[in-house]
């Protein structure tokens, strides 16, 4: 979570710093480095009528013997010119120390723990611990940069169990958006034998007794080595702990809907199920739900796809929803589950001329979170 941000500061910093010690620097005594050459194809596209040239085509396969050969000499031909530069060095070192701190994430409860991430300072990855009081030093639950020597698997997501005894969470490698779901015991930190795969865009959310969570997962490609095919048909399942991904209960498909897309979320008081339903990257989404007290059906509630919809809170029967309906920067509102129609919303916090871009419901109170000239605004 902080690899990103660390990298984009030290390209800006380090430009910067690099314009001072090269002004301030005698340079040392200058060797003639000569480009390796690329090569220029003779593919050529028509596109409309008109005929385009793409003469670096070939280098589109970064697997291929004369792209892995170009690559090496681009990277030893960069890396001599910039060795070669004078107070290089000392740039690295000083990045280092101004980076060398420690940092840490904001904590979170749940089932009577806490739980924050934590980087010592040079950390490729931040690293997940845990306490059983906010006064405690806390230990390591999992720390990501164990997963491969070369960082290049992350940790992706965490969601721990309403009773704080369970925690998914999933792995990525390389960038993609593929992940695989482990689950583990918290107080022993041992790993149990659920093993989930092919997911991707989905997140994760726990029944209130523990014994299993939802998640949206793909069918198996047909090639597992092709993993950059388009993916269709997302599905929506129920993993009950210790059982193999095979008999995960479907709860929710669209075979009819190829793009369409599942995101679960459990309610505060466990009773029900909301389905988020995505379709590509529209900025709007329909909701499903599922009342969890009785037999699994999924019954529709919010299904216009005419804007953005985020449920807030359920208090009995009542949603309070984060909506743009009608309103381009945000308003709340409320109805019964029961009765999810337009005619029975009722509006309780309106549209303003500040765009609401968070709400938080806790206890009898609204925590509103609005943009102001360029910062956030609390309420």
């Amino acid at each position: 979570m902080f690899t990103s941000f660390r990298f984009q500061t030290l390209c800006l910093s380090a430009l910067f710093l690099f314009g001072c010690a090269t002004a301030q620097e005698a340079r040392a005594p200058e060797q003639k480095w000569e480009a390796p050459p690329s090569a220029m194809g003779d593919v050529v596209d028509e596109l409309h009528g008109e005929k385009i040239a793409d003469p670096y085509r070939w280098l589109e396969d970064s697997e291929a013997p004369a792209v892995r050969t170009w690559i090496e000499a681009q990277n030893t031909y960069t890396n001599g010119l910039l060795s070669s530069i004078e107070g290089r060095s000392r740039i690295q070192e000083r990045m280092t120390k101004l980076w060398d701190y420690e940092r840490y994430s904001t904590p979170w409860k749940q089932g009577g723990k806490y739980f924050w991430y934590r980087n010592d300072g040079l950390q490729a990855h931040a690293v997940l611990y845990t306490a059983e009081s906010p006064k405690a030093q806390g230990r390591v639950l999992i720390d990501p940069n164990t997963f491969s020597e070369d960082g290049t698997v992350a940790l992706s997501g965490v969601w721990v169990s309403e009773d704080g005894s369970k925690a998914v969470y999933a792995k990525s490698d390389a960038g993609t958006d593929w992940r695989q779901l482990f689950v583990l015991d918290v107080a022993s930190g041992e790993l149990l034998s659920d093993h989930l795969k092919w997911i991707k865009f989905s997140s994760v959310a726990w029944t209130h007794d523990g014994a299993g969570f939802f998640y949206a997962r793909y069918d198996a490609p047909e090639d597992p080595k092709n993993l950059e095919a388009v993916q269709q048909g997302q599905k929506l399942y129920y993993h009950r702990l210790g059982t193999e991904q095979s008999a995960d209960q479907l709860v929710l498909e669209r075979p009819d809907k190829p793009r369409w897309g599942f995101s679960p979320y459990v309610t505060e008081d466990g009773s029900t199920l909301l389905i988020y339903n995505w379709e590509g990257t529209e900025p709007r989404n329909r909701v499903f739900y599922v009342d969890l007290s009785k037999k699994w059906e999924v019954k529709p509630l919010l299904m216009d796809f005419d804007a953005r919809y985020s449920v807030i809170g359920k208090v009995g029967d009542r949603l309070y929803v984060k909506t743009d309906n009608g309103a381009p920067r945000g308003r709340v509102i409320t109805f019964e589950i029961a009765s999810p129609e337009p005619s029975g919303w009722s509006e309780v916090i309106p549209e303003t001329e500040h765009t609401l871009t968070g709400v938080g419901l806790v206890g009898e109170h609204f925590i509103v979170q609005t943009m102001r000239d360029a910062h956030s605004h609390v309420a």
